[in-house]
């Protein structure tokens, strides 16, 4: 991991079959889906905040999101660590699994509450699902 402006961004990894591995996390209970602590005036930015296991109080962002030929690509920045886990090594496969797993309950969350805008990547257009 290397620091940033805004916290911890981590490298650019790809995840094959072989290298998933699914969480099963639930909204409210795992995680807690928040306004963007860097801009908390826009209401189309969010964050997350972990709020159990191994990233308890870990608050992340997904500053880009999309879907392309079926597999799932986004940044991550995690914003806030707590003090205990600063000086603790993680490996970036291990939190990149955790949080697509994250990230795809809150991907499943937004597509139910219709709090998701879909756009299609070449014309720009609005999709309604």
């Amino acid at each position: 991991m290397k620091d940033s402006d805004v916290g911890l961004v981590l490298p650019n990894l790809y995840l094959g079959d072989s290298d998933c591995v699914v969480h099963n996390l639930i909204e409210m209970d795992d995680f807690i889906i928040t306004e963007d602590p860097l801009n908390p005036n826009d209401e189309n930015l969010w964050a997350v905040m972990i709020t159990k296991g191994e990233y308890k109080n870990w608050v992340v962002r997904f500053p880009l999101v999309s879907l392309i030929d079926g597999e799932l690509e986004f940044t991550y920045e995690v914003l806030y660590i707590p003090p205990e886990y600063e000086n603790k090594e993680f490996v970036d496969v291990d939190l990149a699994n955790y949080f697509s797993s994250v990230l795809t309950e809150v991907i499943e969350t937004f597509h139910k509450t219709e709090g998701q805008v879909y756009v299609d990547r070449e014309t720009g257009e609005q999709i309604v699902v």
